[in-house]
Order: structure tokens, then C-alpha cells, then sequence
């Protein structure tokens, strides 16, 4: 879009006039489970090593997830975890720091323990057999889960699920609480800046609270430094203000982030640095996110009028002139067609009209005799509005 005093231009490229042979002109703008056994048949044998029950008879048990071989129910494995209730507790953590517990269990069964998965419900939490790839265990034998919590987008009380599934008749599946609470030293709260949809060099700015125990000591925000670069090889020249923000049970600021804006379109992300005085959380490292768009959108960005014969007519092809922002309001002051020189170009016409609020231009072959050939056509939409600045559209 082209700046013309009160006025901005939008640039529409139509894919090009074409002429063909006789004169026509064209404007281009379960995994499946094994057969059950039915009453009456007998059973398959069961698999090598299968100990028998007193009767001699070998017991049939659907195998379970895992391969891990059908189970004695005369002699069952027995998973023993060495806690109490279930739970584990990481204690007080500092917001992006990793720790693990290790919960320990035995075999108190009398046949091999099998386990066939340990998981998570949330991305923050992680268990895993040690060592990995071990999965089954005699009777008596012991062995370690180890849970590993990762506290970087995380704040407050962390309280999540560890779930183990075995062949443990009475307990196939056992959960683990384990929780966190993610309060020491600085904490940033959200964990992640959204500075919204703006559109292209435009400023804006994103909040985030910080916070420490009441009984810290006096600390200050120095500086916010991103880390992605941008074209120029710079990174983003972030500025910021703080306010106190009373709370009964912690020292808290506000960080009121500014951006300078961004010439490229689409999502970005950027890591926030937010460097303190805190002696326990020099660095709090947050995530970004911004949206930039375009004020004035035309959709679609190419018309085509197809093949027409030269002094006839041709379809209409509609454009529809949609605003990226909402707080982005004009109307069409005059429109005109070029060539993708910019010169004056005879053979289109285009006019515009409201399609309820939002604007449309049509463009269609206006009958002007013209040699055959390919041609291209620009059609410029001038509107009253100062937000709009020029936007480059593929032709």
C-alpha cells in the first residue's frame, strides 16, 4: 500500500491477461486382535515355560500389553512400592530447576514381575525404569522408577500423576502423586509474555509478575534481553517500567515489557531474559510470543478472469478487503489499474461496492479489443485510512 497524504494504497495483483489461439483473453489474478476363543474349542497351549497349576492344568490368561507371557494366578507377581500412600514430594523448588526422585519396589510375588510402562500425564514430569529397558523381575527382586520434575514453566503448587502398569493382578495399574510447590527465589507468573496481535512495525507490550518469599531480601529488575535475531543480526531492543504490587505473603512486581514491533508476518517466538539482582535467580528466562498481521488483507490475493475472446466479456472475479486488526477501520477512495510497471492499463475495470461492512472490489475484461497474448494487471485500492501502510502481495 502506497502513503499519499491522507491517503494509502493497497496493491492487488490479478495474474495476467492471456490470449490464446482465436483471439480469447485471459486475466490471470487396532492393529487387529487374534479370533477369541469360542465356547466348545479347546484352548491353544500355553507358551513354553508356563508353570503349571496343581490340578496340571496351565492357567490361560489373556497375555497382558507388553509381552509379558501369561500369568500363574496360583502364584502372582506382587508390585511393592517403599512408600507410603503412594506419594512423593519434591519439596520447595525454585521456578527451572530439574530434580529427581528415585521410588524403589520389589517383587514380593511369587512368579516374574513384568512391567510393561511407566508415564506421565504432563510434559513437566518424567519416570522412567532404571536402568531403562529392564522390565521384568523375579521374586525378591527390587528395582527404581525415577521420577524427574522440570519446573520451567511451572509456578505455584505442581501436583501430577506417575503411573506404572504391570502384571500385578490386583493392581495393573498403580499411581504415583507426586508434587512440587515451585515458590523459591523468583518466580515468574504467567510463565510465557503474549504481547497479542499487532500489525507490521507496530509497538505493543506484554505483562509478567514476579514474585519472592516476603522474607527475601530486596531485589530489582535490570534489564530484558530477547534471543532471537532478526534479519539484521540483532536481537529485539526490548524496553520495560516495574511497579510494586502489595500482596500478603510475597514480594511481587509488575514488568510491563515493550515492544518495538516487527516487520515479518506470521507467529514469532522469542526467549525473554529478565536479568535481577536476586543472589538465588540472577537470570528468569520466559517465553515470548507475538502475531503480526496485515492491516488490510485482500482475499483472495489473485483474481483470475479466464480465458475470454477479445471485445466479448468475461466473469467477474471479486476481492474481498478484510481488515487483520480490529481496531483497523476504512473505506475505498478510488481505484485504479496498472501494469506491473506502474504505467496506465487499458482492457480491465474495476469497481467496488460493501458486501455487508466489509469492502469488495470486482474486476472483470471490459471489452476493449486486445492483441492475443499474456497479460498482467495490478489493480491499486486507495482507502482513507492513515493506519494502512504498504503491504507487498504476490502477483
Amino acid at each position: 500500500m502506497r502513503q499519499r497524504g491522507a491517503l494509502s494504497t493497497t496493491m492487488l495483483a490479478i495474474l495476467g491477461l492471456a490470449v490464446g489461439v482465436g483471439g480469447a483473453l485471459a486475466l490471470v489474478a487396532m492393529r487387529s486382535k487374534g479370533a477369541q476363543e469360542r465356547p466348545g474349542e479347546a484352548a491353544p497351549p500355553a507358551a513354553p515355560g508356563t508353570p503349571a497349576r496343581r490340578d496340571g492344568v496351565r492357567p490361560l490368561r489373556p497375555e497382558p500389553e507388553g509381552g509379558c507371557g501369561t500369568i500363574d494366578i496360583d502364584n502372582p507377581p506382587v508390585l511393592a512400592l517403599n512408600l507410603v500412600e503412594d506419594r512423593i514430594n519434591f519439596g520447595i523448588l525454585k521456578q527451572g530447576a530439574q530434580q529427581h526422585i528415585d521410588v524403589g519396589f520389589e517383587n514380593r510375588g511369587r512368579s516374574e514381575l513384568c512391567i510393561t510402562k511407566v508415564h506421565t500425564g504432563c510434559g513437566c514430569l518424567e519416570a522412567r525404569l532404571v536402568p531403562p529397558g529392564k522390565k521384568r523381575f523375579a521374586p525378591g527382586e527390587k528395582g527404581v522408577v525415577r521420577v524427574v520434575i522440570d519446573t520451567h514453566d511451572r509456578e505455584g503448587i505442581v501436583q501430577k500423576d506417575v503411573n506404572i502398569t504391570s502384571n500385578d493382578l490386583d493392581r495393573p495399574l498403580v499411581r504415583i502423586q507426586a508434587r512440587a510447590d515451585v515458590s523459591r527465589a523468583v518466580v515468574a507468573a504467567p510463565v510465557a509474555v503474549r504481547f497479542g496481535s499487532v500489525a507490521r512495525a507496530s509497538p505493543t507490550h506484554g505483562v509478567v509478575f514476579l514474585r519472592s518469599p516476603k522474607d527475601d531480601p530486596p531485589w530489582e529488575v535490570t534489564r530484558v534481553q530477547g534471543s532471537w535475531r532478526q534479519v539484521n543480526g540483532e536481537t529485539v531492543p526490548y524496553t520495560f517500567k516495574v511497579e510494586p504490587v502489595e500482596d500478603a505473603r510475597y514480594r511481587k512486581i509488575k514488568v510491563t515489557i515493550q515492544h518495538p514491533g516487527l516487520t515479518k508476518m506470521g507467529h514469532q517466538r522469542d526467549p525473554l531474559v529478565i536479568e535481577t539482582t536476586h543472589p538465588e535467580r540472577r537470570e528468569v528466562v520466559i517465553q515470548s510470543f507475538i502475531e503480526v498481521l496485515q492491516r488490510i488483507t485482500p482475499k483472495p490475493k489473485r483474481a483470475a478472469l479466464g480465458y475470454v475472446r477479445s471485445g466479448g466479456r468475461s466473469r467477474v472475479a471479486r476481492v474481498r478487503l478484510e481488515s487483520g486488526l480490529s481496531d483497523v477501520a476504512f473505506a475505498i477512495t478510488g481505484l485504479r489499474v496498472e501494469d506491473p510497471a506502474g504505467r496506465a492499463l487499458k482492457g480491465v475495470l474495476a469497481k467496488h461496492q460493501l458486501d455487508g461492512k466489509v469492502p469488495v472490489v470486482e474486476i472483470k475484461y471490459d471489452g476493449t479489443p486486445l492483441p492475443a497474448g499474456h497479460m498482467r494487471a495490478v489493480v491499486v485500492v486507495e482507502t482513507d485510512s492513515r493506519q494502512a501502510t504498504h503491504q507487498p502481495i504476490e502477483d
